[in-house]
């Protein structure tokens, strides 16, 4: 047989191959470019030397984002926690961060909403419904962002305006008898003009039962966001951002791990607890948690883009109020005391930044910012403890152990009271407590870029951070018999003392600055060295307790963070890895523990973190992606003799504090991950889609006096969704913790039994917890046009 080729045949071939290979390569997926704002311009997260988790709106929706607290699942270096308070959330990166349930106590890990800095964590982690995206910030950012954002941030986007007329409408049901229903009409007003309304309102029943009062754990939530952008010009814009949120809701409630002392007593009183397991979602107290909070911001954004430059003016006004009714606090089936802790805040602030624009080999941007707040706790007209009708009885019970106690034990407050005396109060006795402070700070920041060469880029900023603060607070008490011994265990005496007011003005400055050094080893990996420094101005302790005068104030915080990372996409721009390891020192590292009844915040003298970070995502397929963050983690205090003492631990110093110098903080897991794998395929004109995630956190303290009985085990949840969509419809089925793991997401001290567990001689002491969700099945359906 004979085989002929033409010239044609062979020079055809060549061609014929090449264009199939470049086919397959405009066939083969890629990854989308993550932009980001992190430098407050508009970057390729992969340009940017700076460690950043970066989630857009469809991250959001496929891992069922329903608020921001939702995003430390989504970033293993973020943990954010509400136990009952949604107005005191803590928010953490890398272990560093404030404490729940301390609202005097300012978090540093600084919150944005829409540019705008907002006073509180709650303020901004109500329900934003069109997140456009979420740009979580690692380690000190001080010099751009200046006001506590000593550890890190976190900002958050709303979706603009649209020029096209869009709608949407999501409803989501759930087994926890979750109804959630979202929704936005957006679009052009005028020729110059658009606007966006959007809405959400969830309610949730009840996730823990309670045994002898009512279940606790619902949501009840109402939340609107308006919009209006105004284009004067190609030139000149404005876009003004109104938000409002209410609550109204039975908070989550503890569970509790009973002393075998504490038992006893509550037995003598008449009542026998049946459970005492603190990680079934089952209590047995009278404790009614019932929270109240409206708040509202208003933002107005100026831009102006051109002749080279750019002019950005951000304004924002914020306000929140917060109630909440703790009606037997005690946490015990008999009634022995009420809280009533009414906070409230008003804050304004004002930026103004000039920044280049283009790409010339330097960029620079320097502006100037201002911040005002308000802050009141306490009323007045309403007590913040009141003894209720059963208190007299318990406590004469509680006074024949305080005499048959075998040893003396330290006590947070003084003990010696004979048997057969209501030495806990009388129905009636009320403690009041009122604190106020104000805060001004100015700042003023410049930052330039210089393209050293092809591949070598140098980035320095500097920032001047001024902060002043005023802080007053005053007790009282109505205590029937007094407050010296032997009813000097009264609560209504520990909670508010009849002492002089405290009232104190303080301000402290800083210059802080950031030097990273990075280098463009090809198109596709960036290589960079960062030292930066941050600041956290210092404040006063005005909770309310026996805190000595010299402990109401305390120190500024302050840190240095040394950070190598890369950025780095390969494999045909299929696969991105990008990671960090980093050295930081924390020099009077602010910390929040329990002195006695009262949360005081102190400074550890310093703190040594050494930590790794990375983020992958991988393009298996087509149809295939797989995504993978992990953060390892070594904190520890290398200098601190102010800390909190667990249970039947002998204290170091005059103020019942001990030495937890070598120890490590608590909320930092050795490792913390997450996995999700997404798989999507065509389906009748949309696609079917799903999503099998994974999240693992090692064993950890929640509690900063580190007892060693009370640190959780490291545990991991399982979260599935599988839904289909198409251009107008989203409909989708989903469980969360799959597997109905079982775990706790804060464990300390049960205070008042604890106290008491301490006066009796009680070997061991009662502990509350608060658990993480159980599992939960829904569906969400979704309408877009």
């Amino acid at each position: 047989m004979t085989i002929k080729f033409t010239v044609s045949d062979l020079a055809l071939k060549p061609i014929i191959l090449a264009i199939g290979l470049a086919n397959a390569a405009i066939a083969a997926p890629v990854l989308e470019e993550v932009v980001v704002t992190a430098q407050k311009r508009t970057e390729s997260l992969q340009d940017v030397p700076v460690a950043v988790s970066a989630l857009s709106a469809d991250d959001l929706q496929e891992s069922g984002f329903r608020d921001i607290s939702d995003v430390s699942a989504l970033v293993p270096s973020l943990y954010i926690l509400t136990t009952e308070q949604p107005m005191s959330t803590a928010v953490r990166i890398r272990g560093i961060g404030n404490a729940a349930n301390v609202p005097t106590f300012e978090p540093a890990v600084a919150l944005y909403i829409d540019g705008a800095f907002r006073s509180r964590s709650g303020v901004g982690l109500g329900d934003i419904v069109d997140v456009q995206a979420i740009e979580v910030l690692k380690g000190p950012q001080s010099t751009l962002y200046g006001k506590n954002a000593s550890a890190g941030l976190i900002a958050v986007s709303s979706a603009p305006p649209s020029r096209e007329l869009e709608t949407m409408a999501e409803f989501t049901y759930a087994s926890d008898n979750l109804h959630q229903l979202k929704g936005y009409v957006s679009g052009p007003l005028t020729e110059k003009m658009a606007g966006r309304l959007s809405a959400s309102t969830t309610r949730r029943g009840n996730l823990t039962e309670n045994l002898s009062g009512p279940d606790s754990g619902n949501l009840n939530d109402i939340a609107l966001r308006g919009q209006l952008q105004y284009d004067f010009s190609d030139r000149w814009s404005a876009r003004l951002i109104a938000g409002w949120l209410e609550r109204d809701m039975n908070a989550m409630a503890a569970d509790v791990y009973y002393s075998a002392k504490t038992r006893e007593m509550i037995s003598e009183a008449g009542y026998d607890i049946s459970n005492n397991d603190p990680l079934d979602h089952v209590v047995e107290h009278n404790l009614k948690p019932l929270i109240v909070q409206d708040s509202s911001d208003i933002i107005l954004n100026v831009q102006y883009g051109g002749d080279g430059y750019s002019f950005t003016s951000i304004s924002s006004f914020d306000t929140y109020d917060s109630e909440k009714y703790m009606y037997n606090v005690e946490l015990m089936p008999i009634n022995i005391a009420s809280n009533f802790d009414k906070h409230a805040g008003d804050s304004i602030s004002q930026e103004f930044r000039i920044a280049s624009e283009g790409s010339d080999s330097l960029r620079w941007m320097t502006g100037v910012y201002y911040y005002y707040n308000d802050f009141q706790r306490g009323d007045w007209a309403q007590p913040f403890l009141r003894m209720e009708d059963q208190v007299e009885e318990y406590g004469t019970i509680v006074a024949k152990y305080f005499v048959a106690a075998p040893l003396p034990v330290p006590l947070p407050v003084p003990v010696g009271s004979p048997a057969q005396v209501p030495i806990l109060g009388v129905e009636g006795d009320e403690a009041f407590y009122r604190a106020d402070q104000q805060t001004t700070s100015y700042g003023v920041f410049a930052q330039m870029d210089f393209d050293l060469s092809e591949k070598w880029n140098l980035s320095v900023g500097l920032r001047y951070s001024d902060e002043a603060k005023d802080g007053y607070i005053a007790t009282y008490n109505t205590a029937a018999n007094g407050c010296s011994a032997p009813f000097d265990t009264n609560p209504v005496c520990s909670v508010a003392p009849n002492v002089d007011p405290y009232d104190s003005s303080k301000s402290w400055a800083a210059t802080t600055g950031k030097a990273s050094l990075s280098y463009f080893a090809s198109p596709d990996v960036m290589l960079y060295l960062t030292y930066s420094t941050g600041f956290k101005a210092g404040g006063f302790n005005l909770e309310s307790g026996t805190v000595p005068p010299e402990l109401r104030d305390f120190d500024s915080e302050e840190v240095q963070n040394f950070e190598f990372g890369w950025k780095a996409e390969f494999w045909d721009q299929r696969a991105r890895l990008n990671g960090a390891l980093f050295h930081t020192i924390y020099d009077s590292q602010q910390n929040a523990s329990f002195l006695g009844l009262s949360f005081v915040v102190n400074s550890a003298d310093q703190v040594i973190m050494d930590g790794a970070e990375v983020e992958g995502l991988l393009l298996l397929s087509d149809s295939l992606t797989l995504s993978l963050s992990a953060t390892a983690l070594d904190v520890v205090y290398k200098s601190y003799d102010g800390g909190q003492c667990y249970y039947g631990r002998e204290p170091d110093n005059e103020y019942a504090q001990c030495d937890l110098s070598g120890e490590k903080l608590p909320f930092t897991p050795s490792l913390a991950g997450n996995a999700a794998l997404r798989y999507t395929q065509p389906l009748f004109s949309g696609d079917l889609y799903s999503r099998l995630a994974y999240r693992y956190q090692g064993s950890t303290h929640y509690i900063p006096d580190l007892d060693p009985r009370h640190e959780e085990p490291a545990y991991g949840v399982f979260d599935a969704r599988l839904g289909w969509r198409s251009a107008n419809v989203d409909v989708a089925l989903w469980v969360k913790n799959l597997t109905d793991e079982q775990y706790a997401s804060a464990i300390g001290p049960a205070t008042f039994h604890a106290v008491l567990d301490a006066s009796v001689g009680s070997p061991e002491g009662s502990y509350q917890t608060f658990l993480g969700d159980p599992r939960s099945v829904g569906m969400t359906l979704r309408l877009n046009y």
